[in-house]
């Protein structure tokens, strides 16, 4: 079963923990498309207007949310600040690795909205393979 694409995005502000533990505040546009049902785009504005993407898998935000979760590239985890939830996102590549925090609340408002799209464990409703077989044979 095939359903129309649908999308959720946010905005947020998050803070970059920097190596010598200052926090810097980055944009980040999240995004959540019904067409990818299983990820999370994190789209980060730079200062320098550069614009960096990072497709994360949605379970491991929402997992994120209530224990460490994530292996190799991306890890989530709780963490709290002076009474303040938070949710951190360790981002690695062979370029290097930064840890981003946002705020739990924001975490929680957008996966809500993108469960209300998609329901957890009903992702492979929306996926369109016939498409995705297209675009491998294709290529």
């Amino acid at each position: 079963m095939n359903c129309a694409s649908s999308t959720v995005t946010r905005q947020l502000v998050m803070d970059v923990v920097t190596p010598d533990d200052r926090l810097e505040q980055v944009t980040v546009l999240l995004r959540y498309d019904t067409a990818d049902p299983y990820a999370v785009s994190a789209e980060f504005l730079t200062e320098s207007g550069q614009q960096v993407r990072w497709f994360l898998a949605r379970d491991l935000m929402s997992g994120g949310l209530m224990d460490a979760t994530g292996e190799g590239d991306v890890r989530v985890w709780p963490a709290s600040h002076r009474g303040r939830s938070l949710v951190n996102i360790a981002l690695m590549s062979h370029d290097g690795h930064a840890v981003v925090q946002a705020a739990a609340e924001d975490v929680v408002d957008f996966l809500g909205s993108s469960f209300a799209l998609c329901p957890p464990g009903a992702e492979s409703h929306y996926l369109d393979v016939d498409a995705a077989l297209r675009v491998l044979l294709a290529g």
